[in-house]
């Protein structure tokens, strides 16, 4: 899958601005504030719907505008796709796909391939589970659409659960009832579901990280993805263990109006030479850790989806010396697309010789 053309119209500081890219490797110049990264995020609107930036869609309409408009311009070995996005104030958004509209923002989810890549980032290896959580979740969803379905159901009978925890703290009600009763059994349904989906992906997915971290360091560690789940699914009895659960925490529940078991809360670490990452790695070490990590998202992706993936790489210069930097384009770039953000031509420069066997693109902000 690859990116030819993106069309902004009031988005971010972008009024009606067209940008090309090369199905190779792509490079956006500017400095701060130029832009850089509001075309990455555009993208990632596309493939997501969503910003990676912010929560708030009227945060990305340019001034006193009412709207933005994204359109972009794919092609796979078989198809072209035409997709707009667009967003008003007072309507919502709407993606269409070559003149349709779809009904659900969900279904682009997975269509687009991406892998996005910032210095804030680094919250997956030294932040706490829940941005590790986040992180599977991003793969599975695009990879398995059955898995992104559950996702969405369990979230949602979370939150209702949660609604009827905080009702009852108000109403002094501290008992299990028949309506925690039939939301668990929804629940519980589809956290068997997650919590099978993520062990089946750990042990596929590290196998491709081990390789990722040889090919961009001399590490001789062992490094990996390991989750502690507060679910067990080796456990023959686990739709019976969980409702006594849920049950047993009831009344502490209810006092802290959340839910405290399920595989919302699963404990999610990287581990490097056997130990968490967060407890013995140097900057350094976190920083290829996180590239590794990464890449081999990109890889598992080009696996599930039989396509080549778009990695958005934002102030990678900025995140690596340029000796890994060269490298991790050399290892992602052979086969897939990737665009690039830096605030100068300096490190174009120096890796010019490297960088030789690339028709690379350079899009310039602010006249750099």
């Amino acid at each position: 899958m690859f990116i030819h053309k993106i069309l902004l119209k009031n988005f971010r500081n972008f009024s009606d601005s067209e940008f090309l890219f090369k199905n190779n490797l792509n490079f956006i110049l500017g400095k701060n504030g130029a832009g850089k990264t509001s075309i990455l995020e555009a993208i990632h609107y596309l493939a997501f719907s969503k910003s990676f930036r912010t929560n708030s869609d009227n945060e990305a309409i340019k001034n006193e505008s009412e709207y933005f408009q994204i359109f972009g311009d794919f092609t796979n070995t078989e198809k072209d796709y035409r997709v707009n996005l667009n967003y008003v104030k007072k309507e919502g958004k709407r993606i269409i796909i070559n003149n349709a509209p779809l009904e659900k923002m969900k279904e682009i989810v997975g269509k687009f391939p991406v892998v996005s890549l910032s210095p804030d980032n680094e919250k997956i290896t030294k932040g706490s589970p829940l941005e590790r959580r986040i992180f599977i979740d991003k793969i599975l969803s695009q990879s398995d659409h059955e898995y992104f379905e559950n996702l969405i159901k369990y979230n949602r009978s979370l939150k209702n659960r949660n609604r009827l925890l905080k009702q009852s703290k108000e109403q002094k009600k501290f008992i299990y009832d028949i309506l925690f009763e039939s939301l668990d059994e929804l629940l519980i349904q589809d956290a068997f579901k997650l919590v099978q989906k993520r062990k089946n992906f750990l042990k596929e997915y590290n196998t491709i990280f081990q390789d990722e971290i040889k090919k961009v360091s001399h590490f001789n560690y062992h490094c990996q993805l390991k989750i502690k789940s507060k679910t067990p699914i080796d456990d023959e009895n686990f739709y019976q263990n969980y409702r006594n659960k849920l049950k047993e925490k009831i009344l502490k529940d209810i006092i802290l109006s959340r839910t405290s078991y399920g595989p919302h809360l699963d404990n999610i670490d990287v581990y490097f030479d056997n130990k968490e990452i967060k407890k013995v790695a140097s900057q350094g070490e976190h920083k290829i850790v996180l590239i590794a990590l990464k890449m081999a998202e990109g890889k598992y992706l080009q696996k599930k989806l039989n396509v080549t993936v778009i990695y958005l790489l934002d102030d990678l210069f900025a995140l690596l010396d340029s000796d890994h930097c060269v490298r991790t384009i050399d290892e992602i770039s052979n086969d897939n697309q990737t665009i690039v953000t830096s605030t100068s031509l300096d490190h174009l420069e120096q890796e010019k010789e490297r960088l030789k066997n690339y028709d690379y693109g350079i899009i310039q902000l602010n006249g750099i």
